[in-house]
Formats: structure tokens, C-alpha cells, sequence
């Protein structure tokens, strides 16, 4: 079953005079109470009056806020109709279940962003909103956001928007993606950073060695008899630096990667990720140049 047909079926959309049951089926859940996230407003506020030195460190917080905790609002409309004319900046149509529509939030540059809502007083400061009566949402957590606007069937939108009408905080699609991994990293221990394929990769040796990362990650590979040796590179993707390390091994590749994962990570220079690969893979044995960092004796 696909992610919108467990969004939308067996889910009857909420509306503030008629609040449906919570669902057992979805992971998006139609809740009875209000929809309400006070630490979040609180953080809005403070970021809307901090300097700009203040600002960065804030919107860490916001961000991971919504990544783990939020509950936000989300405005649809049911499809009924054989044509589907809106502009696609404005309103986007998903052919799911007969048909749902998600509300954008489109700019005089061309771009749409998806408007998500942390209660339904920020909602109704939308013109279009104040009076209506019969106004049906979801409410949804970030995972899922992350799937309306990029995953499976996913719409195109060019980032999110946190309460279009007053706030109107931007979340662009790359900084989604930080608080998806900022998540994973905080639920498992590591992160799973995925190169696009076609993307041009730019490898050398760093110049700045992470020598403390490095010499973490060689202590758990001596304890651990299924690691022969690993490479440390610095990977250059879309202007985006990582560190590399190219490992080769025997055995279970998640137990390995998780376990040196788990040992560097502590010690990973702040801005960047660590993308780990096996020197099996074409790309390790291209990367895999000079001598390993570790060798097993």
C-alpha cells in the first residue's frame, strides 16, 4: 500500500467544529483534542525577535522541534470533479481515493512551498480561512511531511513553510533533509547519507585530517575481526564536503557500518557527515588510494 493510500484511506478529514476519531489505520492521526504545540510557538516567537547572531542556534531548536515532537496541521479539500484546473503552484491534486487536494503556498518567483500549521488559531489568520467554516485538514508529524513533498508519489514543492500567515519560517528541500538525518542520527546513533546517483563526486585527501574521528573509528575496528581495513577521504558532492571512509570487510555490512557509525560520529567535525562505503563498491575501489588508514595485522 502506497504512503497515500495510508495517509488518506480509512482517515475522514478533521475540521475544527467537527473533530473526527483518532485513526488505528494511519499514522497520520485525526485527533479529538486540539492541535497545540506550545514549545514550538515559543521558539517561533524568540526567533522572530533575536538578532542574527541568535538566530542559527534557534533555528536548530525549531528544526529539531518539528523533526521529533510537532503535530501539525495540513490543508486539503476533497476532489470531486473529472478536471483538476488550479494553478499547480496554488493547490495540488493527488489521484488517490477519489482524489485529494493539498493547499500550497505559491511565491511571485514561481515557487511553491507546503504550509503546515502549529494550531488552529495560526491557521484561521489566513484570509481564506478566517470565516470558513468547514475547513478539513490532516494532521501530520514530520516523516510524513518528509514523504508528501519528496517520497513515494510524492508533489514537487520547493520546501516548507511553518505558519504562512504570521511566522512564515521557509524550510528549504536541503534543510529537510539535515533534520531527517539530525532525526536518525537522534533515534539510532548514526545516519545513513545517501549520494544521488549522477551526482559529481570530488575526492582527495583531506586537508584537515580528522584525526581524533579517525583514530575512534580504528579502535573499534580492532575489536571487531570482520574489519581488514579502511580508507578516510574527503568527498566533495554539490558543494557539500563529507568525510569518506571506504572499508573493507567481511560479514554483516549494517553491523559493521552502525558499529564504526556509532564509535566516529562522537568525533565528527561539526558540518560534516560521514558517508561510509564498501571497498567492494566501484566508487571504494576508486577512492580506496594510498595507504589505508587502518590495516589489520
Amino acid at each position: 500500500m502506497s504512503f497515500f493510500s495510508n495517509l488518506f484511506h480509512s482517515s475522514r478529514p478533521s475540521s475544527p467544529e467537527e473533530p473526527a476519531k483518532a485513526s488505528e489505520t494511519s499514522s497520520t492521526q485525526i485527533v479529538e483534542e486540539p492541535v497545540e504545540n506550545p514549545r514550538l510557538m515559543a521558539l517561533l516567537a524568540e526567533f522572530a525577535q533575536a538578532d542574527n547572531n541568535k538566530k542559527p542556534e534557534l533555528f536548530e531548536q525549531i528544526a529539531e522541534e518539528i523533526a521529533m515532537k510537532a503535530r501539525l496541521l495540513l490543508v486539503i479539500e476533497p476532489f470531486k470533479g473529472k478536471r483538476f484546473n488550479a494553478n499547480p503552484r496554488d493547490k495540488v491534486l493527488l489521484q488517490q481515493d477519489g482524489g485529494t487536494i493539498i493547499h500550497m503556498a505559491a511565491t511571485q518567483s514561481g515557487t511553491a512551498y507546503l504550509p503546515v500549521y502549529t494550531d488552529w488559531t495560526e491557521l484561521r489568520k489566513g484570509k481564506q480561512y478566517a470565516k470558513k467554516k468547514d475547513i478539513k485538514t490532516l494532521v501530520v508529524s514530520f516523516d510524513e511531511i518528509t514523504k508528501i513533498i519528496g517520497g513515494e508519489k510524492g508533489i514537487i514543492a520547493d520546501g516548507v513553510v511553518v505558519n504562512l500567515f504570521s511566522d512564515s519560517l521557509m524550510i528549504s528541500p536541503k534543510n529537510v533533509l539535515s533534520m531527517k538525518e539530525h532525526k536518525e542520527y537522534l533515534n539510532t546513533g548514526h545516519v545513513s547519507h545517501v549520494v544521488q546517483k549522477d551526482t559529481k563526486v570530488t575526492l582527495g585527501d583531506p586537508a584537515n585530517f580528522p584525526t581524533e574521528m579517525a583514530e575512534a573509528a580504528a579502535r573499534y575496528a580492532r575489536g571487531n575481526p570482520d574489519i581488514n581495513a579502511f580508507w578516510l577521504k574527503l568527498m566533495t558532492a554539490e558543494n557539500e564536503q563529507s568525510f569518506l571512509m571506504v572499508i573493507d570487510f567481511t560479514g554483516d555490512r549494517k553491523t559493521v557500518f552502525a558499529g564504526i557509525s556509532d564509535a566516529a560520529v562522537p568525533f565528527l567535525p561539526k558540518g560534516y557527515y560521514l558517508d561510509m562505503i564498501p571497498y567492494e563498491d566501484s566508487l571504494g575501489q576508486q577512492a580506496a588510494t594510498g595507504e589505508p588508514y587502518y590495516k589489520r595485522q
